[in-house]
C-alpha cells in the first residue's frame, strides 16, 4: 500500500503538476527550488523528502 501511495504522489505531483508548466517555466521553477537549498524552509523540505524516500539520497543535489 506505501508502495502505491508514493507511487500515485509522484505521479499526480511530479509528472502531472510540474509538466503543466511551459518547459522554461519548468526548468526555472526547478533550478530555483535547487538553489534555494540554502534557505531553512525549503532546505527542510528536502531534508524530509530524503526521509521519506532514502533511496534518492545519492540523487539529491548537493548540500542535501
Amino acid at each position: 500500500m506505501q508502495d502505491t501511495i508514493e507511487t500515485l504522489r509522484h505521479e499526480t505531483f511530479v509528472h502531472f503538476g510540474i509538466n503543466l508548466l511551459a518547459p522554461s517555466d519548468k526548468t526555472a521553477l526547478l533550478a530555483d527550488i535547487i538553489a534555494a537549498k540554502g534557505n531553512p524552509f525549503i532546505g527542510n523540505l528536502f531534508k524530509q523528502i530524503i526521509k521519506t524516500y532514502p533511496e534518492i539520497a545519492n540523487n539529491a543535489p548537493p548540500n542535501g
